[in-house]
Protein backbone atom coordinates (compact mmCIF):
# COMPACT_ATOMS: atom_id res chain seq x y z
CA UNK A 1 0.00 0.00 0.00
CA UNK A 2 2.62 2.41 0.77
CA UNK A 3 5.04 1.32 -2.25
CA UNK A 4 2.28 2.49 -4.63
CA UNK A 5 1.20 5.55 -2.52
CA UNK A 6 4.61 6.47 -2.93
CA UNK A 7 4.77 5.61 -6.51
CA UNK A 8 1.58 7.73 -7.20
CA UNK A 9 2.98 10.07 -5.36
CA UNK A 10 6.34 10.26 -7.50
CA UNK A 11 4.55 9.69 -10.64
CA UNK A 12 2.25 12.88 -9.80
CA UNK A 13 4.94 15.27 -8.91
CA UNK A 14 6.42 14.55 -12.22
CA UNK A 15 3.39 15.13 -14.40
CA UNK A 16 2.54 18.58 -12.15
CA UNK A 17 4.27 21.19 -14.92
CA UNK A 18 1.41 19.29 -17.49
CA UNK A 19 -1.48 19.36 -15.07
CA UNK A 20 -3.27 23.05 -15.26
CA UNK A 21 -3.88 23.85 -11.58
CA UNK A 22 -7.94 24.03 -12.14
CA UNK A 23 -11.46 22.84 -10.05
CA UNK A 24 -11.45 19.39 -12.26
CA UNK A 25 -7.63 18.60 -12.00
CA UNK A 26 -7.50 19.18 -8.18
CA UNK A 27 -11.08 17.12 -7.84
CA UNK A 28 -9.43 14.74 -9.58
CA UNK A 29 -6.45 14.53 -7.68
CA UNK A 30 -8.70 14.56 -4.48
CA UNK A 31 -10.68 11.41 -5.74
CA UNK A 32 -8.04 9.45 -6.46
CA UNK A 33 -6.57 10.17 -2.29
CA UNK A 34 -9.55 9.33 -1.20
CA UNK A 35 -9.45 5.95 -3.10
CA UNK A 36 -6.16 5.90 -1.12
CA UNK A 37 -7.46 6.90 1.91
CA UNK A 38 -10.58 3.93 1.95
CA UNK A 39 -7.74 1.44 0.87
CA UNK A 40 -5.32 2.37 3.80
CA UNK A 41 -8.28 2.74 6.31
CA UNK A 42 -9.11 -1.37 5.14
CA UNK A 43 -5.71 -2.72 5.79
CA UNK A 44 -5.53 -2.75 9.82
CA UNK A 45 -8.83 -3.58 11.72
CA UNK A 46 -10.49 -0.24 13.92
CA UNK A 47 -10.96 -2.67 16.95
CA UNK A 48 -8.29 -5.29 16.89
CA UNK A 49 -10.21 -7.00 19.44
CA UNK A 50 -12.99 -8.23 17.15
CA UNK A 51 -10.61 -9.85 14.94
CA UNK A 52 -9.16 -13.30 16.66
CA UNK A 53 -7.21 -14.32 13.73
CA UNK A 54 -5.73 -11.56 11.39
CA UNK A 55 -5.12 -13.73 8.75
CA UNK A 56 -8.78 -13.96 8.44
CA UNK A 57 -9.24 -10.11 8.16
CA UNK A 58 -6.63 -10.11 5.57
CA UNK A 59 -8.71 -12.39 3.89
CA UNK A 60 -11.83 -10.36 4.70
CA UNK A 61 -9.98 -7.05 3.51
CA UNK A 62 -7.78 -7.96 0.51
CA UNK A 63 -10.08 -7.78 -2.50
CA UNK A 64 -11.03 -3.96 -1.48
CA UNK A 65 -7.74 -3.26 -0.70
CA UNK A 66 -6.25 -4.41 -4.36
CA UNK A 67 -9.19 -2.96 -5.99
CA UNK A 68 -9.00 0.34 -4.68
CA UNK A 69 -5.30 0.06 -5.42
CA UNK A 70 -5.85 -0.81 -9.09
CA UNK A 71 -8.71 1.38 -9.22
CA UNK A 72 -6.13 4.49 -7.95
CA UNK A 73 -3.56 3.33 -10.99
CA UNK A 74 -6.14 3.00 -13.87
CA UNK A 75 -7.60 6.33 -13.01
CA UNK A 76 -3.56 7.55 -13.26
CA UNK A 77 -3.21 6.46 -16.30
CA UNK A 78 -6.59 7.78 -17.11
CA UNK A 79 -4.95 11.09 -16.46
CA UNK A 80 -2.13 10.90 -18.10
CA UNK A 81 -3.85 9.56 -21.73
CA UNK A 82 -5.48 12.98 -20.64
CA UNK A 83 -3.31 14.89 -21.06
CA UNK A 84 -0.63 13.31 -22.98
CA UNK A 85 -2.82 11.40 -25.44
CA UNK A 86 -3.04 7.88 -25.66
CA UNK A 87 0.19 5.97 -25.35
CA UNK A 88 -1.23 2.38 -26.32
CA UNK A 89 0.74 2.59 -29.35
CA UNK A 90 2.90 -0.28 -28.49
CA UNK A 91 2.86 -3.47 -27.36
CA UNK A 92 4.48 -2.29 -23.88
CA UNK A 93 1.96 -0.36 -22.23
CA UNK A 94 0.02 -3.40 -22.80
CA UNK A 95 2.16 -5.45 -21.66
CA UNK A 96 3.01 -3.46 -18.18
CA UNK A 97 -1.02 -2.94 -17.52
CA UNK A 98 -1.47 -6.55 -18.19
CA UNK A 99 0.84 -7.47 -15.48
CA UNK A 100 -0.49 -5.17 -13.08
CA UNK A 101 -3.94 -6.22 -13.48
CA UNK A 102 -3.60 -9.81 -13.71
CA UNK A 103 -1.37 -9.35 -10.92
CA UNK A 104 -4.27 -7.90 -8.56
CA UNK A 105 -6.60 -9.75 -10.01
CA UNK A 106 -4.97 -13.14 -8.77
CA UNK A 107 -3.99 -11.92 -5.69
CA UNK A 108 -7.97 -11.18 -4.77
CA UNK A 109 -8.79 -14.72 -5.69
CA UNK A 110 -5.12 -16.42 -4.01
CA UNK A 111 -6.18 -18.66 -0.88
CA UNK A 112 -2.77 -20.36 -0.28
CA UNK A 113 -0.95 -17.93 2.17
CA UNK A 114 2.18 -19.12 0.12
CA UNK A 115 0.37 -18.00 -2.61
CA UNK A 116 -0.42 -14.33 -1.28
CA UNK A 117 3.20 -13.94 -0.35
CA UNK A 118 4.24 -14.91 -3.86
CA UNK A 119 1.73 -12.57 -5.60
CA UNK A 120 2.76 -9.26 -3.70
CA UNK A 121 6.39 -10.50 -3.55
CA UNK A 122 5.75 -10.51 -7.56
CA UNK A 123 3.44 -7.22 -7.20
CA UNK A 124 6.05 -5.19 -5.22
CA UNK A 125 9.16 -6.18 -7.88
CA UNK A 126 6.49 -4.20 -10.95
CA UNK A 127 7.24 -1.26 -9.55
CA UNK A 128 11.01 -1.51 -10.11
CA UNK A 129 10.15 -4.02 -13.67
CA UNK A 130 7.99 -1.49 -15.21
CA UNK A 131 10.23 1.33 -14.37
CA UNK A 132 13.07 -0.33 -16.71
CA UNK A 133 10.65 0.00 -20.02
Amino acid sequence: MVIDLVSFWVNSWGERADVPLTFPTLLFGAAVAGIYYVAAALVFPEDMNEWDDLDRYFERQKPWVVLAIQASNLLFIGGEIMIHGNFFNTPVPFIKLGLWVGTGLALIFARPRWLNLLLLLFYLQLYWITRLF
